[in-house]
């Protein structure tokens, strides 16, 4: 329809003989039909709930839209020219738009129309299906239902006679029953007055809010009547964080029980430690509440807290005593150690020596049996004289005593290089020598020479690197390896079988002289051992 008046209204606007006034007016009026009918157009193609149009359009309907669509905009393009321009504008053209639109319109509303039809025609049929419905099920009703209904409302009237006879004689029964229950309620009152008066308890909502407390539990926290109505947890709770946690256990207490631990505080200063369980009661169907129930372990809580420092303190005395025993065992062995590298230095190093020199000035020229035996005999001396000055140098190191732990380290490493052919490098970041107690400094290099003869014996590698680094608070040495590596744990797991005492020997080590040791080693990528020493406790 606006299709048409609005081409009628153009072909008027330009073949009429209005006044100007009147051609305005008329101009108007079609541009405000033309964005009617815009408007009208896309809602019914879109199904727009503005203009009141529900449901959706049909697969035929939106493809006989798209098909519209270009014929709709080339129509409403012409008719805003010819309506802003001064002369016609393709006046022919619209009409032939306008003509065009209408015939696609009309096969538009006719399967609107094939579509309303089909879906009348399922409706009456549905309607018949629930109407033939409605009598199967009225049919079924008369017959399972209303007949049986009938037969049971008798049996029921019935039983409510028989009903109605039972209840007069119940009734005398009810009435000597509650004269019981008046007797029971009397003492129940004498119960709750003695155990509001000796047990601390209350009653709360879910959220905390307390409906009764009882005089032993206002007593203890010092509350009043008023307290009736405010939330237990600010009484309870000495943090926002414990009365978050009450909150929430409030909120979400349904069956089980929960129970904790609290210290609490009262106004007057005092600290109460108290064992609380929190009960939900069910009450009316799904509504429920909570009681709280309370027992003062404040006299435990302090005896188990004395008892704690007692034991701790035993303990620590405890430990403080094995390492005192433990130092005075090294410290002997230490002592026994340089004795024995006394003996050897001066008695079988000397005796040794003299032996070297008197091989040596015996005659070998002479190629006779006795002459290679006297070789041999000199090459074994002197292997022995070295494994001695070996053997003395590993017992007390000199260079330890009188330089420290660095000059001590350094040494080792060169003499077991030159010993073993092993290539072990030392590198340090110390500014001059650093000296510690020599109780410390005897214990951190018989861990180095742990770790090192470990590695010489088992690792197989090719390299050994000893790190020496200082830093404000740490003093750390590291012994790395490049060699086949070892599972720490396994190691020291099967100790009692003879396994890993080095380790444990090193960690014992390590505690007396308050260090810290760590071992990071796996099968097939060498090892590394540190030990870390806090230059605040040397």
């Amino acid at each position: 329809m606006l299709s048409q008046k609005i081409t009628k209204e153009i072909f008027k606007l330009y073949f009429s003989t209005n006044s100007l006034e009147e051609k305005s007016r008329l101009k108007a009026e079609i541009l405000k039909n033309l964005a009617t009918w815009r408007d009208s157009h896309f809602a019914l193609k879109n199904r727009s709930s503005e203009f009141e149009i529900e449901g959706q359009n049909s697969t035929a309907i939106d493809q006989q839209f798209a098909e519209i669509q270009p014929i709709f905009d080339k129509l409403y393009k012409a008719a805003l020219l010819s309506v802003n321009a001064e002369d016609p504008q393709d006046l022919d053209q619209i009409y032939a738009l306008s003509d065009e639109f209408l015939k696609k319109m009309d096969d538009i509303v006719f399967t609107y129309d094939k579509d309303a039809s089909n879906r009348v025609t399922t409706l009456k049929k549905l309607e018949l299906l629930f109407l033939f419905l409605s009598i199967l099920v009225l049919a079924l009703e008369v017959i399972f239902i209303f007949t049986p209904a009938a037969n049971y409302a008798r049996k029921i009237i019935d039983q409510l006679i028989n009903a109605e006879n039972e209840a007069l004689g119940l009734a005398k029964q009810n009435q000597k029953l509650f004269n019981n229950l008046e007797a029971s309620t009397e003492e129940l009152r004498a119960m709750n007055y003695a155990l509001d008066q000796t047990t601390m308890f209350a009653s709360l909502d879910n959220t905390g809010k307390i409906k009764y407390l009882s005089e032993k539990f206002k007593n203890l926290l010092k509350l009043k009547d008023g307290a009736t109505g405010s939330k237990i947890q600010q009484f309870l709770a000495k943090t926002p964080i414990e009365k978050d946690k009450l909150d929430n256990v409030f909120r979400n207490m349904k069956s089980s029980v929960w129970n904790d631990e609290l210290e609490v505080n009262t106004d007057d200063g005092s600290t109460h430690y108290l064992d609380i369980r929190v009960v939900p009661v069910y009450r009316f169907g799904m509504r429920y509440e909570l009681f709280l129930i309370c027992t003062d372990i404040t006299k435990r809580v302090l005896a188990t807290t004395e008892l704690n420092k007692l034991i701790k303190d035993r303990y620590e005395n405890k430990i403080k005593e094995q390492k005192i025993r433990s130092s005075q065992i090294l410290n002997a062995q230490e002592e026994e150690r340089k004795r024995i590298a006394r003996d050897m230095h001066d008695g079988i190093g000397q005796m040794l020596t003299a032996l070297k020199f008197n091989i040596e000035a015996l005659d070998t020229s002479a190629s006779d049996v006795n002459s290679k035996q006297l070789i041999e005999i000199n090459k074994l001396a002197k292997n022995i004289i070295n494994e001695v000055r070996t053997t003395t140098f590993n017992l007390t190191p000199p260079e330890l005593s009188d330089y420290g732990i660095a000059a001590g380290i350094k040494k080792m490493a060169s003499q077991l290089q030159n010993l073993t052919g092993k290539t072990i490098q030392v590198s340090s970041n110390l500014e001059g020598e650093m000296r510690f107690d020599p109780f410390v400094e005897i214990n951190l290099y018989r861990i180095v020479q742990e770790a090192v003869n470990n590695a010489l014996k088992y690792s197989k590698g090719s390299i050994i690197l000893i790190k020496i680094n200082k830093s404000d608070d740490i003093f750390s040495i590291s012994i790395i390896d490049d060699g086949a590596g070892f599972d720490p744990d396994q190691l020291i797991d099967s100790k009692n079988s003879g396994g890993g005492k080095g380790l444990v020997n090193m960690k014992e080590r390590a505690s007396m002289i308050n260090g810290r040791l760590f071992i990071s080693s796996e099968r097939g990528t060498g090892s590394k051992i540190t030990i870390n020493l806090p230059l605040t406790n040397s």
